[in-house]
């Protein structure tokens, strides 16, 4: 500055105050190389790359923030779990859905089988599952893999029908199916089986088989009346002497 003299003499003095340091400035957290990756369990490295991480938190995916400092923002940080396709194919004679789920690492899942018309579930297989009715269910995933169903046609089934008898059912051609007559009423005993005999081994046993052609059978246990029981009758010295019933 100036001064201006006066007619006088002048004393000035340069005073001096203080000014404060300036502060640190901000800092933003920052995610590290974990941040967007794919994990089978949760990560414990690579967290943040600036800032301190909080707590990794979830079961996949998994969310942690990088603190800021100073003032700073903090980061929102977060990695995935990883998953694995697992297929599903089907032979003939049948189907299972879905074609495919995608599953993740450690969890399990389930696919539903189905036999078409004519055929049965044979065997399904694959990822270390089991099959329960119509669902099977894998074991725990940790890879890529496969259930396999397979399927099996099933035999015509014919009808035997056995009147006064036990034996009935469905059975499949060429199948030997034991048959028997009931007990015969009063006054009567088994005579024959009678209707579709040539299916029968032996019409004159109340104890026999048949066998199935491919056709249904009927057979009817026969009775007839009981020959009278006879009683031998010795006459010595006189007559007499024959068999008589009682």
């Amino acid at each position: 500055t100036t001064v201006t003299t006066p007619a006088q003499d002048v004393e000035v003095t340069a005073t001096y105050k203080s000014t404060p340091s300036p502060g640190p400035s901000p800092v933003n957290g920052r995610c590290g190389s974990a941040d967007g990756g794919t994990f089978t369990s949760a990560p414990s490295s690579g967290l943040c790359s600036r800032g301190d991480s909080s707590s990794v938190s979830g079961s996949g995916p998994w969310t942690w923030t990088c603190s800021g400092s100073d003032g700073g923002s903090d980061a929102s940080c977060s990695a995935d779990i990883q998953s694995y396709t697992v297929s599903a194919s089907a032979g003939e004679g049948g189907s299972i859905s879905p074609s495919s789920r995608e599953v993740d690492h450690g969890s399990s899942t389930t696919f539903s089988v189905t036999a078409d018309e004519g055929y049965e579930i044979d065997s399904v297989s694959g990822c270390a599952g089991s099959l329960s009715g119509s669902t099977y269910t894998t074991g725990s995933i940790t890879a890529a893999c496969t259930v396999t169903a397979s399927f099996l046609a099933l035999e015509d089934l014919y009808t035997l029908t056995v009147n006064n008898g036990s034996g009935d059912g469905e059975f499949e051609a060429g199948q030997e199916v034991s048959i028997a007559a009931d007990a015969a009423p009063e006054g009567q005993e088994f005579d024959q089986w009678t209707g579709d005999t040539g299916a029968v081994a032996d019409i004159a046993s109340p104890n026999t088989f048949v066998t199935m052609p491919e056709a249904d059978v009927s057979v009817t246990a026969a009775y007839k009346d009981a020959e009278p029981e006879t009683y031998v009758l010795s006459v010595t010295r006189g007559s007499g002497s024959g068999e008589y019933e009682t």
